[in-house]
């Protein structure tokens, strides 16, 4: 009996502190994070709604102020629902439903969260950066979390895939190509075929690298030594590389040939 009559106090004097302690609940909220810190709570009050401090978004856990894109980020913009909230998934999936807004990346693909990076960089670039999210992605302290580093691992491996795909791009500019029902499909090279500038204009070969599952249709520089051995002392370009197929009847001189 005894211990029944303790429990109802102790639960009295529990439910009372309780809900004394709510109206600082706030207060000790914003006290608790240091500078530059954001939660999810104090991230709320900048959705740009009436009556909201700001314009705030977080991406992987970075805050910016986005007032400068008002237009599209406040209540009724077309990324109204970015505002206020860390939605990194919807960058990804286009799901902007309240589950979908989320900034958890689970069960994305590698190929897929790669596609943040533009957004990263669009940010970082145009809208100043006011701190960091506490959660999934940085402790109280503004430590990178583990899930950070991972993403992030993944984000450079991407970026290391494009480098090089862009660096084999120099070498093999991509074709120009057109089809028309009466004269057929035609490839061919310019000087700027495939939107790479360059001093020569080189002629079409199929290009079918290890661990590519299609050949494209390439331009090769036919004099100088090869783009990845500028001291050879050879004079036929990159012809002699050997993920390189000469096109079926087609000179293999001409710039321009006609596919079947």
């Amino acid at each position: 009996m005894a211990t029944a009559i303790l429990e109802m106090h102790y639960k009295k004097i529990t439910s009372q502190f309780v809900s004394s302690m709510q109206p600082y609940v706030p207060l000790l909220r914003s006290i608790s994070l240091p500078p530059g810190m954001f939660n999810a709570d104090t991230l709320a009050r900048y959705d740009g709604k009436t009556g909201s401090k700001g314009l705030y978004l977080a991406l992987l856990g970075k805050v910016y102020d986005v007032e400068k894109g008002a237009k599209y980020y406040r209540e009724g913009g077309s990324y109204s629902f970015f505002a206020g909230k860390d939605a990194s998934r919807a960058y990804i999936t286009g799901d902007f439903s309240d589950t979908g807004l989320t900034d958890d990346l689970t069960g994305l693909s590698e190929e897929s969260v790669a596609g943040l990076a533009n957004w990263i960089e669009m940010y970082h670039k145009d809208y100043p950066y006011m701190g960091k999210l506490v959660g999934r992605y940085y402790t109280i302290t503004g430590e990178k979390t583990a899930e950070l580093r991972r993403i992030e691992e993944l984000l450079s491996r991407a970026q290391a895939v494009k480098d090089k795909e862009d660096e084999q791009k120099k070498m093999f500019p991509p074709c120009n190509s057109e089809f028309n029902t009466k004269t057929g499909h035609r490839v061919w090279c310019s000087n700027q075929s495939g939107g790479i500038e360059r001093s020569w204009d080189g002629v079409p070969r199929r290009f079918h690298p290890p661990g590519m599952s299609q050949e494209r249709c390439v331009c090769v520089r036919t004099t100088g030594a090869p783009y990845d051995n500028p001291s050879a002392t050879t004079n036929n370009g990159d012809l002699s590389n050997p993920n390189l197929k000469e096109y079926p009847n087609c000179e293999p001189s001409s710039k321009s040939c006609k596919l079947k």
